[in-house]
Parts: structure tokens; sequence; C-alpha cells
């Protein structure tokens, strides 16, 4: 006579023979629960944000969260959906959700909040509630870690709050607000 630990016979019959298929290496049915999220760095050239109903992907390197600290595996590359319609910065820690068999940028990088940058052209004042508006040039820092260069991307555009304009050249510390990059900081050149 079968002496079962489980409440049910049922329930231990079918426990049993999931163990029996897995052994026998028949694949078990695991479909993602749609909350495993993981961290990942984006490649130097970022993510291209989608196009249309077409969607755009690039692998990044898998990082793992390590006593508070991100750990980059370099070793371990995953390819990342961006379904936004914003490009995903180079260089920076995102979270994917899986979704299916992809993982999908959420929308929500884990970077820097401020970005350095540079005007491309002058930035005129605000007026009232009116803001001004420019182009500018995102920054990074350089292989060697002693100076900013440009990060090779295509203008963005500027929001001045503040009712001074802005020559084109100087060095601008901005937050992203949607496509558009907010003035919080301006060099005064002496």
């Amino acid at each position: 006579m079968a002496s079962y630990s489980f409440s049910s016979r049922e329930i231990a019959e079918t426990l049993a023979d999931v163990g029996r298929k897995a052994m026998a290496g028949a694949p078990l049915p695991q479909e993602p629960t749609g909350r495993e999220t993981i961290f990942v760095k984006t490649p130097a050239n970022g993510i291209a944000a989608r196009s249309g109903d077409v969607c755009t992907a690039e692998d990044c390197t898998r990082v793992y969260l390590s006593a508070l600290e991100f750990s980059e595996k370099s070793s371990l590359t995953v390819p990342v959906v961006n379904t936004t319609e914003e490009f995903v910065e180079g260089s920076i820690y995102i979270s994917a959700t899986r979704v299916g068999v992809y993982w999908v940028f959420d929308g929500e990088a884990s970077g820097s909040s401020l970005k350095q940058l540079t005007a491309t052209s002058a930035i005129s004042a605000a007026s009232g509630l009116t803001f001004g508006t420019g182009t500018a040039d995102i920054l990074q820092i350089n292989s060697g870690g002693t100076a900013y260069e440009t990060a090779g991307l295509a203008d963005v555009d500027i929001i001045n709050p503040w009712e001074e304009s802005i020559a084109s050249g100087a060095m601008l510390t901005c937050y992203k607000e949607g496509a558009k990059y907010v003035i919080v900081q301006v060099s005064c050149p002496a």
C-alpha cells in the first residue's frame, strides 16, 4: 500500500508524473509570468527608437545586483527590444522585462538622471511661461576618464526655462523630460 504525504492522491501522482517527465528529458511547460525583470547595460551606441510599428533591438550586457552594486557580466549578452518612441542612450543601466520570448525595455533608465551637453545652436531665452529653445549635443566621459567628448548622437532639443539666452558652445547640465532636455545649469565663461 502506497503512503502519500499530500492530502490528495491525485496531487501526489501528478507530481510524480512531472518528475518522471523531467528525468526523461521531456520539456516542462515554463511560460513566463511577465514578472521576470533583469538589469542590462546598453551598448555604446544605444538602442534606436521604434519606427512606426517596427521595434528595434540591440545586444546588451547582462548586469547583476550584488552587494547593492551593479556587476557587469561582459561575456553574457541578451537582445533587448525597444518598444518606445525614444532613443535609449548608450552605456547606461536599464531594466528589461520578459514578454513571451523577448526581453523588453520598460521605459525607465537607471543611469544618471542628469546629463552634460554642449549647445550646438544659440538657445533663446524664456519669456514668462514660454520657454526658450535650441539644440545641443550629448556628451560622455572619454575612455581615459579625463575629459568630455561628444557621444556621436544626433542633436537633441533643449528647453531653456531661464530668461537669459545661451550662446552656442556653452556647457549645459540637463535632465530629460519626454524627448527634450531641460536646462538645470549653464556654464558661465569668464
